[in-house]
């Protein structure tokens, strides 16, 4: 490696603190006021009582935001834990500086690498809201720095402090496990650790910085109201902290989907691309100067000094390319192809590779393209990506977040799935105070142990035999059983439980669990419109800063189509349906809700397309298909209805209604016979069903047996108030006066 430069480090200082004092000027005004999307609520929950976050722990993180916040004395406390990110941020940005110094440039080639780096997207986005990846960021390239000094002024104290950063940063992100080993890697056949003394030195800062480990077993052992799997015992530390729960077979069973390799590198250029530029054609020319620049400086940097060139590029293509060939084919909910968080050490890298080019630049044709490019593309990140980092508006996560609250009745409990839903409910309760009365069931991924324990033996046994999807279906069931008739349970999901007797109503943006023969249905649809006209969501459609603000978004407006549809204002519900889609391709089921709202608004054609895309998608879809069946048939294509319908009917959700229109659908296409015997099969599924009695009596009257066709219409006593059976009543007795 390269010796350090022999610029003095005063101006090496001042240029770091020009840096900081830039970095955030710029974030401050777009910090974020309060609660955001992601892991927000759940990091501000940890902070606010020094608890446990979701698997590692991030103890680091939240040593230093649980205590530079209360240092900060900014109101509200989630506002004082995002300035905490954009101090991290601020102190990202201006490590750049030294380092650059170091790898040969001058104070304008650092500065710019500091800037640039400083003014990214992705910094800048993680920078103004509760999140790690600002410290994520700086511990990068802290270890960065601390390799490159240790192999180039080797000494105890740079040994110790590589010790230091390398410890610190495995304790703090998974995704540092790979880049320590390439730090390792960059400091053979140098003397950085030469010696007993350096060995000695660079040992005990790694178990220094590693020692933050134990923030999980004491603050567990605590018991802090934020206690993410309780880590106070070895197995359950380990578990904790090499993400067990992530992995199968905790997962088998749960359907999310996968992205493949050319998807993710897609996305990864994309995200590279936009990084220092605003997407737009004109302004693109921006980005690809950065990445011109960092080729460049890699070009140089690796000729003059293969050590630091290597350690740099295999860090930033550990932290891209590495990362989209690890995450391929594997549970994007877990490794979604997104790159803006997970990549940020190399998007250090490459500023600072940026600069190294810059500085390459010794005899340009314009004398003044240097300070040109080392201002301005700073300038132009800053410009390309203050608005979209904007986030000083964004309070939708808490206006979502106390609906799903005031949905619940007092003293209920909320079974609900996803950091979207639950984290921004946990926030409210710990940091707010808001509804501390609603049990949250779902704390850590799965349903809190103490709601289902003791088990029988018999469930023990049927619970040990079920893994993922399995198991949370069995005891979210197993918790209904402990609950029902003792306090309201509310679910996220849209699935019955497996419990006999009971059943599930749409209350507000829930599902409300009811017993059969009882008021509780009739209460939830009655609280359900109480609560629809009591909601506010004053920034819905404007605050879109994150993924899981987005799909928040899509909950709400699906919700409420769906109820404008119940209330019969479908063209209301299309647009809902349609604002949904616009953000995000509707689910099948969701898509069919679409179809519906589209035939009742009487616009049958669009009604028609929505059902084939929602079947086309998934040929499973039953509602999509069963909608399908009953429009073909309607609109006189019986050949169509009876190829939608067939699969429909061996389903348990099939009624009545659906076996009568195909039949009448077979009765129309020429099939007589076989139209008979299916209405005779449905019969002995549903004896004496209304609707089934009177399409048996209409095909007989359709064949002329009047006597027969009258028979049947006969017992059907009273008519059900169904236009259904009012329409078949009224084909019978034109046929047979």
């Amino acid at each position: 490696m390269s010796p350090a430069t022999g610029e003095p480090s005063s101006r090496t200082g001042l240029l770091s603190a020009v840096v900081f004092a830039a970095a955030l000027a710029a974030y401050l005004p777009g910090l974020a006021p309060g609660l955001t999307g992601e892991d927000s609520g759940d990091f501000l929950a940890a902070a606010r009582v020094f608890g446990i976050p979701h698997p590692p722990g991030y103890p680091l993180w939240c040593l230093l935001a649980g205590g530079l916040s209360r240092l900060l004395q900014v109101e509200p406390f989630a506002r004082a834990v995002n300035a905490t990110s954009a101090l991290l941020g601020a102190a990202a940005a201006a490590s750049c500086v030294p380092l650059a110094r170091r790898l040969g440039c001058g104070a304008l080639a650092s500065l710019s690498a500091g800037l640039l780096f400083a003014f990214s997207r992705s910094l800048w986005g993680g920078s103004v809201v509760a999140e790690v990846y600002s410290l994520h960021a700086l511990l990068s390239i802290l270890l960065l720095l601390a390799t490159h000094r240790a192999a180039t002024a080797p000494s105890v104290r740079s040994a110790a402090v590589l010790g230091l950063a390398a410890g610190l940063s495995l304790a703090h992100h998974p995704l540092m496990r790979g880049l320590v080993p390439i730090a390792g890697l960059a400091t053979l056949r140098t003397r950085a650790l030469r010696g007993w003394r350096r060995a000695l030195a660079a040992s005990a800062g790694l178990a220094c910085g590693l020692s933050v480990l134990l923030y999980l077993p004491l603050r567990a052992s605590a018991g802090p109201e934020k206690n993410w799997g309780d880590p106070r015992t070895l197995p359950a530390f380990l578990d904790h902290v090499l993400l067990s729960q992530y992995q199968p077979p905790a997962t088998e069973g749960i359907a999310w989907p996968t992205v493949g390799l050319v998807p993710r590198l897609g996305a990864l250029g994309a995200t590279v691309l936009r990084e220092f530029s605003a997407p737009s054609l004109p302004l693109l020319a921006g980005g690809l100067a950065v990445l011109l620049l960092a080729s460049r400086g890699a070009f140089d940097l690796s000729r003059r000094d293969p050590r630091s060139g290597g350690l740099l590029l295999a860090t930033a293509l550990a932290s891209t390319v590495g990362i989209a060939i690890y995450s391929a084919g594997r549970d994007a909910r877990f490794y979604p192809p997104d790159y803006g968080t997970f990549s940020l050490p190399a998007f250090g890298v490459l500023a600072i590779l940026a600069g190294v080019g810059l500085e390459s630049i010794r005899r340009p044709t314009w004398p003044a393209i240097r300070p040109m490019l080392a201002l301005g593309l700073p300038a132009l990140a800053f410009a390309s990506n203050r608005a979209p980092n904007d986030r000083s508006g964004s309070t939708f996560a808490g206006e979502y977040g106390r609906a799903i609250l005031e949905t619940v009745e007092p003293d209920g409990v909320l079974v609900g799935y996803g950091g979207g839903l639950a984290f921004p409910c946990e926030y409210l309760q710990i940091v707010e105070g808001v509804r501390r009365d609603v049990r949250l069931a779902v704390r850590t991924g799965r349903i809190d142990r103490d709601l289902l324990e003791p088990f029988t033996e018999e469930e023990a046994a049927q619970r040990k035999g079920k893994v993922g999807g399995a198991r949370r279906d069995f005891e979210e069931d197993l918790l209904v059983r402990r609950l029902l008739g003792r306090r309201p349970i509310y679910l996220s999901r849209e699935r019955p439980p497996a419990v006999p007797g009971v059943s599930i109503v749409r209350v507000g943006l829930l599902h409300r669990v009811v017993r059969a023969g009882t008021a509780e249905e009739q209460e939830a649809r009655a609280r359900d419109g109480r609560l629809w006209a009591g909601y506010r969501f004053e920034s819905l459609g404007h605050d879109r800063g994150d993924r899981t603000v987005v799909e928040a978004e899509i909950h709400v407006r699906i919700a409420r189509g769906r109820h404008l549809l119940d209330r019969g204002e479908a063209a209301a519900a299309i647009g809902e349906f349609l604002a949904a889609d616009a953000l995000r391709p509707l689910a099948p089921a969701e898509r069919a809700n679409l179809g519906v709202a589209f035939l009742r608004a009487g616009r049958p054609g669009e009604a028609e397309g929505a059902f084939r895309r929602a079947v086309l998608e998934d040929p499973s879809a039953f509602a999509a298909r069963a909608n399908l069946g009953h429009l073909l048939a309607a609109t006189g294509r019986p050949s169509e209805a009876v190829e939608a319908l067939r699969p429909v009917l061996a389903r348990a959700e099939a009624d009545a209604g659906d076996h009568q229109v195909f039949a009448a659908a077979l009765e129309a296409a020429g099939a007589g016979d076989e139209a008979m015997e299916a209405i005779r099969s449905a019969l002995l599924r549903f004896p004496g069903d209304p609707l089934l009695l009177l399409g048996q009596a209409r095909l007989l009257a359709g064949r002329g047996e009047c006597a027969g066709a009258r028979a049947l219409a006969d017992r059907v006593s009273p008519v059900p108030d169904d236009p259904r059976a009012r329409s078949l009543l009224e084909e019978i007795r034109a046929r047979c006066p």
